[in-house]
């Protein structure tokens, strides 16, 4: 009996422990969110590994390519889907797909953009449902959107920044 006591307590004490690990809050998420942006946009990753017909790019460890297109890359990583979309007519100081994307505002809660080093920046982040988000980063003719959990918003912007800061046109 006291063994059972003991392993139960132990498991308490970890769920605890555990569940104040992740407690940043929403506002707090968003200023990480715009500080992996901006740094990004002053240092581009320059290192390359994947490619397309028109474009290469990294992918960072542990994501999977999914399905390649002309325009399109499905990148997954663990339970996350990342689309990259890129379109070679426009230039790194483009703001045509952050405006398309902005045309509808329905369920933003926060976007921001940036000039730096001849390159336009920006980050929109939407509620979808309860604690579900979709977040799309971009930079001129490129962008990568995924869907993702509160929690989880900071991770997904520091990777989909690392391999949109990469894209180079072939």
């Amino acid at each position: 009996m006291k063994k059972i006591y003991m392993t139960l307590m132990i498991s308490v004490f970890f769920v605890l422990i555990l569940s104040g690990c992740n407690n940043m809050t929403f506002d707090e998420h968003l200023g990480n969110i715009e500080k992996i942006v901006s740094e990004s946009l002053d240092n581009p990753n320059g290192k390359t590994n994947e490619e397309t017909e028109r474009f290469k790019f990294h992918l960072p460890f542990g994501a999977d390519i999914k399905e390649k297109k002309e325009n399109n890359v499905i990148i997954e990583k663990g339970n996350n889907t990342f689309i990259l979309f890129n379109n070679p007519n426009e230039e790194y100081d483009s703001e045509t797909l952050y405006k398309s994307s902005t045309k509808d505002q329905t369920g933003i809660i926060k976007e921001k953009t940036f000039e730096q080093n001849n390159r336009f920046g920006y980050y929109i982040v939407r509620e979808i449902k309860n604690d579900k988000y979709e977040l799309t980063v971009g930079i001129g003719g490129i962008k990568m959107t995924t869907k993702s959990d509160r929690n989880d918003l900071s991770d997904a912007a520091e990777f989909m920044m690392d391999v949109i800061s990469s894209v180079k046109y072939k």
